[in-house]
């Protein structure tokens, strides 16, 4: 729940309606002159489809609601408490009958196994992210020169840019300036135990991590 309500108000940081009525109204202006001259108007990608990207790209254009990102951080911290305090008490059990979630000495209704390093992998995963939401480390940022494996330099830190968002102009995210704000020197996070998680998963490691949450 702390993922899903985290996510949530991560959208609604972004008010869309304004940029919804545009588009549609846009639409309908070029529906009436597609109409009179007869022509397909299907030349690229589907329209609704075209009329979705365009109305997300103009939601994201401006400053979203801090008060919403702010919430969204702490439910992604809240996220990690909860995750950990579960798995507390799944370490403990002892019994072995329908288990959704197991500990390594239980079987899963679902077949798969979960090893003991499996579960102390994911235990680091949570430390990484803990580390990530709180500003501990950073992430590395793609215009600074620095080695693909250093373990200090420049990089974005996450609480800052979640507690004082900037302008979400995708031109800018690309470009980088919607990131400058939030550059920091400092240590920075090498994911190396979300790698270590995905090999362990052979590559399932998105799907793990929604299960295990």
């Amino acid at each position: 729940m702390r993922l899903i309500s985290g996510v949530s108000e991560m959208v609604l940081s972004v008010d869309p309606t304004p940029a919804i009525a545009e588009v549609y109204e846009g639409r309908l202006a070029m529906d009436a002159f597609a109409d009179e001259a007869g022509y397909s108007r299907n030349m690229f990608l589907d329209e609704d489809q075209i009329d979705t990207l365009a109305a997300v790209l103009v939601a994201l254009n401006g400053v979203p609601d801090s008060t919403r990102t702010r919430a969204a951080l702490a439910h992604f911290r809240g996220m990690i408490e909860d995750n950990r305090s579960f798995w507390s008490e799944v370490m403990e059990e002892t019994d072995n009958e329908r288990e959704w979630l197991p500990n390594p000495a239980q079987q899963s209704v679902f077949g798969v196994e979960v090893t003991e390093e499996l579960a102390t992998s994911w235990q680091d995963v949570l430390a990484e992210m803990e580390q990530v939401f709180n500003g501990e480390v950073l992430v590395p940022f793609w215009r600074v020169q620095q080695p693909f494996d250093a373990e200090t330099g420049v990089g974005i830190n996450i609480e800052s840019l979640l507690t004082d968002p900037g302008d979400l102009n995708v031109a800018l995210m690309i470009q980088g300036s919607a990131f400058a704000p939030h550059l920091e020197r400092g240590q920075l996070s090498q994911l190396e135990s979300m790698d270590r998680f995905m090999t362990m998963t052979r590559g399932d490691g998105l799907l793990f991590a929604l299960w295990f949450n």
